[in-house]
């Protein structure tokens, strides 16, 4: 923004609501939409706004209250946040940790559900592709795997996530090997299994 300096026949004068003194229009920031065509503050004004807002507290209040539990507690119960008026963060320190654990433990959940939605999507795909390299039929589909919390051959448990394939990774394993991957002919196993009964096998 800058100040507009008024054409001949328009205002060449106003009051500032803040101060409330008459200026020339000079002193006002043009703008377009209000009548006069000048903002409703002086330029003055305006900076001194700006500096209130940005300016940071430099000591904090000795007690606040958190927004969550609703108790009045010291100061030393809270975190420092000087961009706030009183110095201190909305939350006391013990439900911002409370909020910030819950947190976490969503995000974990949601991550630990999804990886195991595309592992079942990457078998899927996988069995699907080394059935049409060998001419087998096939109508294995990503939401038909289950994944057991543990190997049915070794009885270990099955992860995944770690990003490379693990003894206890999960693994789709054809019953029937003159079979491609249809429904009733697949179980999930772990790796470990897979390499004991022999990989060559398995895997074609």
């Amino acid at each position: 923004m800058t100040p507009r300096t008024p054409a001949p026949g328009s205002v060449t004068e106003a009051t500032c609501t803040r101060c409330q003194i008459l200026k020339p229009a000079a002193a006002f920031y043009a703008n377009p939409l209000t009548r006069k065509g000048l903002h409703s503050r002086c330029i003055e004004c305006m900076k001194d706004v700006g500096a209130l807002r940005r300016e940071v507290p430099k000591t904090t209040a000795a007690e606040a209250t958190c927004n969550v539990c609703g108790w009045l507690k010291p100061s030393s119960e809270f975190h420092v946040n000087r961009r706030r008026f009183n110095g201190l963060t909305n939350r006391c320190r013990a439900c911002a940790q409370d909020y910030y654990q819950a947190k976490r433990r969503g995000i974990i959940e949601y991550q630990r559900q999804h990886r195991w939605e595309d592992a079942r999507v990457r078998m899927a795909s996988d069995a699907r592709r080394r059935d049409r390299k060998h001419g087998r039929e096939s109508d294995i589909k990503a939401k038909d795997i289950v994944i057991p919390r543990a190997c049915p051959v070794t009885g270990k448990p099955i992860y995944h996530g770690y990003g490379v394939r693990m003894a206890w990774s999960p693994c789709l394993e054809r019953i029937d090997k003159s079979k491609g991957f249809v429904k009733g002919n697949w179980r999930v196993v772990s790796w470990e299994a897979v390499e004991a009964s022999g990989w060559q096998l398995t895997r074609t």
